[in-house]
């Protein structure tokens, strides 16, 4: 029993590493493909950042197993829906046109109000949105199967799949409601919760 579970541990392990490999590797060709370098420490911090959150969501499309009714279409693209304006709007435009997750085609939609969410799998709250607008979209997809990401204070335990934060380093770290995602009928990898940078919420 001791060696499976040791098994078990290790494939954790190397499958959580490899997670943050192909995270590594997405924010060093965004960081390649930026047109214009930033001019201060402040900028190329924002800019690693903003990489950073990129490809973190790209690995959540290739590691959330989604109800099966959400792809009618073998060859339906995953849609990422993007609400409030981020800055991350280009960086995730960028990583569609060059990556697939779960050999499906990547789709960035904006998104103004809640009745826009239909056909979306992800749903991106950008931290420009204010809090009415937060508590808004959590009620429409309350129990969806759709993957909400969040980058605002207290938005995990509100009810968001994910939930970017800065860490004492100013390094990306991110919440994990388990618990809201198994009330909408998500399966998350555990490529994703095993992850160091991940704090859970059970």
């Amino acid at each position: 029993m001791k060696r499976k579970l040791g098994t078990i541990g290790n494939m954790l392990m190397i499958r959580a590493t490899s997670l943050a490999c192909i995270a590594a590797v997405l924010c060093a060709l965004l960081a390649a493909r930026a047109r214009q370098p930033a001019s201060s420490p402040a900028e190329i911090n924002r800019e690693a950042e903003l990489n950073v959150k990129a490809a973190y969501i790209y690995s959540i499309c290739k590691f959330v197993t989604w109800p099966t009714d959400a792809f009618p279409a073998p060859d339906q693209p995953l849609v990422i829906g993007v609400m409030g304006k981020p800055e991350i709007l280009s960086r995730l435009e960028k990583v569609a046109g060059s990556r697939q997750a779960q050999d499906r085609r990547l789709t960035i939609r904006t998104i103004d109000k809640p009745a826009d969410f239909a056909g979306c799998h992800l749903i991106y709250l950008g931290e420009s949105l204010d809090a009415k607008g937060r508590a808004a979209a959590l009620k429409a997809l309350n129990t969806k199967p759709t993957v909400i990401v969040a980058e605002s204070e207290g938005m995990g335990k509100q009810g968001a799949h994910f939930n970017f934060f800065l860490g004492p380093k100013a390094n990306v770290l991110f919440e994990v409601n388990v618990r809201a995602a198994k009330a909408s009928g998500l399966e998350f990898s555990p490529q994703l919760t095993a992850l160091s940078m991940a704090r859970l919420i059970q």
